[in-house]
């Protein structure tokens, strides 16, 4: 801990989240359903489909 500047936090686990309007966090659930196989596959498209649907009604398509 003698490396650490005294008013710098502590290093957490993990990755921080995006937010979740950003479009970032669709990019991603592409990106997983691509890699998927199967019903994981089935399930991730369906979401981010369910998504897109969404942005669509709100006038974002």
């Amino acid at each position: 801990m003698q490396d650490l500047a005294p008013w710098e936090p502590l290093a957490q686990g993990g990755t921080p989240t995006p937010p979740t309007d950003s479009p970032l966090p669709m990019f991603l659930l592409a990106q997983q359903a691509r890699r998927a196989t199967g019903t994981e596959r089935q399930r991730l498209a369906s979401e981010l489909n369910g998504l897109l649907e969404d942005l669509v009604a709100e006038g974002g398509g």
